[in-house]
């Protein structure tokens, strides 16, 4: 019987092996839903024109729907098809694009150092929402509030959240919104180019996506250099090579696992057919470690000839903010790494409930005696 553990199991990898050896698209009965495993069948999934990101019948998640936050997450370009998925992401992407790799480091090294002992939760989730905040124009006071805002509003996202979080997600999305948009800065004072309230939530997107994926990619390679004391050691003295392991574990322990598709016509994937109103778990972490995409995948290695992600999706919804997130992750980790001693004293307490990210709870025996 085939059988899927979630993204916080403490090794999910091994059921992901089960189902990519049976190949293509298969149906789990308990949570009624396609799982696409192996590489493949990922990536068609993705290009499919027929798999939307959002059902036809529940644009925004009833749970948040009459508020605030539902209003937000309605703009966002990631949760759209068509039009107001294409426009907000041709103004988003040159601005992305021009943002200097250099200005991203020193941001991330400043708002770092700001502490000598950071804790692991600082590290992961609030020195990057402050960087984008930061590149995107918030005052440096009000990055730390920001940033506060930016984890309530996710926190009420999470289908697993409660009914207080979410309320907390909807005075938040206000909060935000009345925030963001008057931001001196580039992205928010174009004019004629989108409607500044489609404009000001994608900018608060570029802000809830960092604070999940960056927060799962930095603890994730937390945990890879505590595992591995000799990889700790080599990166300490060769900090050059930290950009490598950071892609190297959006690989082999991504922060993101999975995705949903919703098939909104009938359409095919692989040898099956797909009708309207099915639901297709797209599993990349899992088609990550698709031999046939990679060699040796299950294993960490730094030396590839080749490293072929899907963490951060492909095809006409990839993620825009990518190089951002590991260029973010990259200099926090650096940063980490001169503190000799702190990735000695962490201690891993599991993983946060979700559906889809592996993001791990740590804390720090020197964060306990600062």
């Amino acid at each position: 019987m085939l059988t899927l553990d979630p993204p916080s199991h403490p090794n999910p990898y091994p059921s992901y092996a089960n189902l990519r050896q049976h190949g293509g698209l298969h149906y789990l009965e308990a949570p009624g839903l396609w799982v696409a495993s192996d590489a493949a069948t990922v990536a068609e999934a993705f290009e499919q024109p027929a798999c939307h990101v959002r059902p036809h019948e529940e644009p925004v998640p009833a749970t948040i729907a009459d508020g605030p936050a539902g209003e937000l997450f309605g703009r966002l370009m990631r949760m759209n098809e068509g039009e107001p998925h294409q426009a907000p992401r041709r103004f988003l992407m040159p601005f992305l694009n021009a943002l200097d790799d250099e200005e991203i480091a020193r941001l991330t090294r400043y708002r770092l150092s700001a502490s000598d002992v950071p804790a692991p939760s600082d590290a992961m989730f609030r020195v990057p929402v402050m960087v984008i905040a930061a590149l995107l124009g918030c005052p440096p006071e009000h990055e730390a509030w920001l940033a506060a805002q930016t984890s309530r509003f996710v926190a009420g996202l999470n289908p697993l959240g409660t009914s207080v979080q979410r309320e907390a997600a909807h005075r938040a999305a206000e909060a935000l919104m009345a925030t963001v948009s008057r931001f001196e800065t580039l992205p928010t004072r174009a004019q004629g180019t989108l409607a500044p309230d489609i404009l000001v939530a994608n900018l608060i997107g570029l802000l809830s996506q960092t604070h999940d994926a960056t927060a799962g990619l930095i603890g994730n390679a937390m945990l890879a250099l505590h595992a591995r004391p000799s990889l700790r050691d080599a990166l300490a003295h060769r900090p050059e090579g930290v950009a490598t392991m950071i892609e190297e574990v959006e690989r082999h322990d991504p922060p993101v696992h999975s995705t949903q598709r919703f098939v909104a016509a009938s359409c095919q994937l692989g040898d099956t057919w797909l009708k309207p109103g099915d639901t297709v778990l797209v599993l990349t972490a899992s088609a990550n470690r698709d031999a046939a995409l990679t060699p040796d995948a299950d294993h960490f290695r730094l030396e590839r000839r080749q490293r072929i992600s899907f963490s951060f999706g492909a095809g006409r919804h990839h993620c825009p903010g990518r190089r951002l997130a590991l260029g973010i992750a990259t200099h926090v980790i650096t940063g980490l790494l001169e503190r000799r001693e702190y990735v000695n004293t962490l201690h891993h307490q599991g993983y946060l409930p979700s559906r889809h990210g592996r993001i791990p709870r740590l804390t720090s025996t020197q964060e306990e005696h600062a």
